[in-house]
Parts: structure tokens; C-alpha cells; sequence
């Protein structure tokens, strides 16, 4: 409570403590047409040299093509996100979903996330012993980069947040997509493209490749659009 009342690194922050429902899907009307997308709970901005380029497409373009379909698929899987005063992250999502249906929502229980704000940050500590209890036993002998993976967990996922009026804005960035996508492609290594679908491996291709354009990259921002 002491931290609280200074202000210091504690998850009591009267800003981000509160329900924030992800932001709706909002369209504008094409004249003989289709609704054109503006925005929806999904946000991504990239900005790169136009050399940068991932398979066939320019990176700075991808956003494009992404958010619209990530956004209807997100708003299908997750409803909230709620901050409690008492450091636990509870978030309300879809057990079950069907295209134009309304899904039947549940809420996580209070342990699984935890959180603390410290600066323009929140850190997310995901239940470790959880995780842990998930994996074969001896999975973290000779694994060099999943005992990296858990540290990087137990020492908190750190998201960017700005707050605006009645919305609020969660995203990791550049250096943070840099910093866990060498764990990403190890990951990778043990993965049959082949469990990936038709598209697997083109889908793996791409993947491998974003280090590379990362280097050509400005700005990366991924994350989700809220409001009160």
C-alpha cells in the first residue's frame, strides 16, 4: 500500500484500473460497395524502407491486409480485459464461437496474469508454476532458449499503454518483437510445416524472414484498441 500511495512501481494505478471492453468494429459506407474498414480492437502500424519486403508484399502494407480480419476474428475470441486494484489481470473470453452467433463468454480466474504498471509500461506475469506444470518434466534441461522464455516471464512481458479520454491503447513494439523472435523461430525449428496446413510452409518461410526486415524497420507496433 506504501508503494501505492508513492506512486512507485506498484499495479495500483488508478488510469488503468477498471472493465475495458475492446474497441468496436467501425466501417463507413462505399457508395455501391461494400463498408470500407476503419477500425476495430486490433491495431498494427509498420513503417520501413520500400525495400523491405516479406514474401510478396511490401511490410508496410500488411497492416492493411491484417487488421480488418484480425479485428473480426478477435472480437469473436475476446470481450474485456479487466485491471483489478489487487495486481490480477482478468480478461472475459469466448469458450465457444460460430460465425453469427453470439458466443458463450467466461471469465479467467484471478491468478493466471498478474500485472504491475511502472512508467508508460504494464508488465504482464503470466502464472509461471502453471506453465511449468504444462510441460514434461525435464523439458527445460539443455533447453537453453526455453529457460530464456521463462525468465523473460517470470520478469514480467512488459506492454506499452497510452490512455486518451474513455480509450486506451495495449501494444509491444519493435524492440520487443525483436527480442522474442529469435525464441519464436527456435520454436519454429522443431515445427513440421506440415501441421501448419495447406499453407504451412510459406507461412513458415515468412516467418523466418522477418529478421531481416526488421532491420529495414522504423516502426512496429502491434496491439489492441480499447475503450471504457
Amino acid at each position: 500500500m506504501m508503494l501505492c500511495a508513492l506512486h512507485l512501481f506498484s499495479s495500483c494505478n488508478d488510469g488503468i484500473v477498471r472493465t475495458w471492453k475492446l474497441s468496436q468494429i467501425k466501417t463507413e459506407e462505399v457508395p455501391g460497395g461494400k463498408p470500407k474498414f476503419v477500425s476495430g480492437p486490433l491495431f498494427m502500424t509498420w513503417e520501413a524502407s520500400n525495400d523491405a519486403v516479406l514474401g510478396f508484399f511490401k511490410v508496410t502494407g500488411i497492416p492493411t491486409m491484417v487488421v480488418p480480419m484480425g479485428s473480426s476474428k478477435l472480437a469473436q475470441q475476446l470481450k474485456d480485459i479487466t485491471f483489478q486494484k489487487d495486481g490480477n489481470v482478468v480478461v472475459t473470453y469466448a469458450v465457444s464461437s460460430q460465425e453469427g452467433t453470439e458466443p458463450q463468454w467466461e471469465k479467467s480466474k484471478p491468478g493466471m496474469v498478474t500485472y504491475k504498471v511502472k512508467d508508460d509500461q504494464i508488465l504482464f506475469f503470466p502464472n509461471v508454476d502453471n506453465l511449468l506444470a504444462s510441460l514434461p518434466a525435464d523439458s527445460l534441461r539443455n533447453n537453453a532458449m526455453l529457460n530464456e522464455a521463462v525468465e523473460m516471464v517470470k520478469n514480467g512481458i512488459p506492454v506499452n499503454y497510452k490512455l486518451e479520454g474513455n480509450t486506451a491503447k495495449l501494444f509491444i513494439d519493435k524492440p520487443f518483437i525483436e527480442k522474442i523472435f529469435p525464441l519464436i523461430l527456435a520454436g519454429l525449428d522443431n515445427v513440421d510445416p506440415a501441421t501448419m496446413g495447406n499453407m504451412g510452409g510459406m507461412l513458415k518461410g515468412l516467418l523466418q524472414g522477418i529478421p531481416s526486415v526488421l532491420q529495414k524497420t522504423t516502426k512496429l507496433e502491434i496491439g489492441l484498441n480499447l475503450e471504457k
